[in-house]
């Protein structure tokens, strides 16, 4: 059992492309800076949900895309530089804000209330160290 789209600064994954292996491969997620998809595909899915303000917005693109029975690709011949934190570099207060706003709809979209209680449970020590430790 898994939940795509879950992570939090702490428990937060890294992807480095260079530690795959060089050749064309599915994946469950592109980020949206560096994806390329098909006008019939886009048009199909009904385009990025726009609920999503900042973040979750590619998570929930590949998502559709999947349930078209269509597929997400890795192509390690393609080269794409993206500036991570540009947009809200000056706050982070508000970047996080908007994170998990995004990261709610995602789960309530995907998962319903039930997949969206056990995300905020996960939250749960987050929320316990932002009032005890850093008060």
């Amino acid at each position: 059992f898994s939940l795509p789209g879950l992570s939090t600064s702490k428990l937060r994954l890294r992807f480095d492309a260079d530690l795959l292996p060089h050749i064309e491969q599915q994946v469950d997620v592109a980020v949206a800076a560096s994806l390329f998809i098909r006008r019939s595909v886009y048009k199909a899915i009904g385009g990025f949900d726009s609920r999503y303000f900042m973040y979750y917005e590619d998570t929930d693109l590949c998502r559709s895309i999947s349930r078209l029975g269509k597929k997400t690709a890795w192509l390690p011949q393609s080269h794409v530089i993206h500036l991570w934190g540009q947009s809200l570099r000056s706050d982070n207060s508000i970047r996080k804000k908007y994170y998990y706003e995004s990261q709610n709809k995602y789960f309530k979209k995907w998962y319903g209330l039930f997949g969206w209680a056990i995300l905020v449970i996960l939250r749960l020590p987050l929320y316990i160290k932002k009032v005890f430790v850093n008060a």
